[in-house]
């Protein structure tokens, strides 16, 4: 039987937080990635000597682990109307 709408929360894991499987892969990735972190180097360092647009494409898709998106927290989604200054180049 489905719960009303609006009703109260009773029971379970509170908001965000992982479930124990999730939070046991997670820490299983980082053993085997910190065993791995002396391999990283050589292996980008190859694939940028055959094929640097290769070589582009892998650093991109590994930077979103270390650099996090941003993400607007002040404007709600609006639009901002950014006035630049005039500049002259003589």
């Amino acid at each position: 039987m489905a719960a009303k709408k609006g009703h109260e929360k009773v029971g379970g894991r509170k908001a965000g937080t992982p479930n124990r499987t999730t939070k046991e892969a997670r820490e299983l990735f980082n053993v085997i990635m910190s065993g791995q972190v002396s391999n990283i180097e050589p292996a980008l360092n190859k694939v940028y000597a055959e094929n640097p647009s290769k070589y582009l494409d892998a650093i991109s898709k590994l930077l979103q682990y270390f650099i996090p998106k941003q993400t607007d927290v002040t404007t709600d989604g609006e639009k901002i109307a950014i006035k630049l200054p005039d500049i002259i180049i003589k």
